[in-house]
């Protein structure tokens, strides 16, 4: 039995210095490459250029009541940018942004002003939006939801 244990401590002795070795040498003795400056602006440019910007589809000031416990009105003003996977999805989209409109006024009506103060209340909000109308549509899309303007007052 004890020579059992005594081979799994050597084992374990042993995987905990090859481990700090490697620690060490990739600490101490690890260089990392130069970056050369014109290079690295020359493959920004480049990716600049093949970058295409869809159209979007532009959702302005939809102002939103939002519930609150105290009788301070409260309410959300907002502008967004829809981007579909397509032309096609947009030209959908133009043609029914009533419904977008009223998803989003729906779902932003029920939010809590401290929720949607913070990020991940913003961030909440846009996937429920976005996840919102591919239900409706039964389809993706949606590819992107941007927030131009967003103001809880």
């Amino acid at each position: 039995m004890n020579k059992w244990i005594n081979k799994i401590l050597i084992f374990l002795y042993l995987a905990a210095s090859c481990a700090t070795l490697y620690l060490f040498i990739s600490w101490y003795h690890y260089e990392r490459p130069q970056i050369d400056e014109s290079q690295a602006r020359r493959k920004f440019l480049e990716d600049s250029r093949k970058l295409k910007v869809s159209d979007t589809l532009k959702i302005e000031n939809l102002i939103i009541n939002l519930p609150s416990r105290t009788r301070k009105l409260r309410f959300l003003d907002l502008s967004a940018h829809i981007v579909p996977f397509n032309e096609n999805d947009l030209k959908i989209l133009e043609e029914q942004e009533y419904i977008i409109r009223d998803s989003i006024i729906e779902i932003a009506g029920k939010m809590r002003p401290k929720k949607l103060n913070s990020i991940s209340g913003k961030l909440i909000l846009e996937d429920r939006i976005v996840r919102r109308i591919n239900d409706i549509y039964k389809q993706d899309m949606i590819k992107e939801l941007y927030f131009s303007k967003f103001l809880v007052q």
